[in-house]
């Protein structure tokens, strides 16, 4: 196998991100990121303990389960599951995480990467509460700057080269959990200039 092993050659095969994809990495979550969050019922959330292992975990809630505390920090309740932990213990040895949302039915995701802690601060956990639920732990996350980005699943260039079932295609919940377009904003990437999507239909 001929590996690749500097940026130098990376770049050579892949080439270099244009300005808009630059464009899209913000330093906060501004209001598109927000309404994105408040409309997503599902969450991948990557961590890694100290000797490098990685876990990724899927979550998922009533859409806005993830709260957006303020424009630097996102609350991720703990609701009660196999008692592994696997990612609260790695953030307990590494707080470096990053967080995929997702929307049934738009073909766009929000990556969040950020510094995460656990908290069991009781008024942040009451506005967790599901059915009466109030979850134990929640894990706070303050995304890095310029880490925040609404990405674009499938373009005009990628349509063409991917045969492969893509996560916008799977109905997550049996249809039950999507927001109906009246809900939505006509579209995250028609009111975001610095989003460019090409819808699957």
């Amino acid at each position: 196998m001929t590996a690749v092993s500097d940026v130098g050659s990376l770049r050579e095969l892949v080439g270099s991100p244009s300005e808009l994809v630059l464009a899209k990495q913000l330093d906060h979550l501004d209001h598109h990121a927000r309404a994105f969050i408040a409309l997503s019922p599902f969450v991948v959330i990557s961590t890694s303990a100290a000797d490098g292992t990685q876990d990724s975990s899927p979550r998922g809630d009533p859409p806005g389960f993830v709260r957006v505390l303020e424009d630097r920090r996102l609350l991720l309740p703990d609701r009660k599951g196999n008692k592994r932990a696997d990612s609260m213990r790695n953030v307990l040895e590494t707080p470096h995480v990053g967080m995929m949302f997702l929307v049934p039915g738009t073909a766009e995701i929000l990556r969040v990467n950020g510094r995460a802690s656990l908290t069991v601060d009781a008024d942040l956990l009451a506005e967790c509460a599901v059915s009466g639920q109030v979850p134990r732990i929640a894990m706070s996350v303050a995304p890095w700057p310029s880490s925040s980005r609404i990405a674009t699943s499938v373009d005009d260039e990628s349509l063409s080269h991917s045969c492969a079932p893509q996560p916008w295609r799977v109905d997550l919940c049996g249809g039950s959990i999507n927001p109906a377009q009246s809900e939505r904003p006509a579209s995250f990437s028609a009111s975001n200039p610095l989003v460019r999507t090409k819808r699957l239909r």
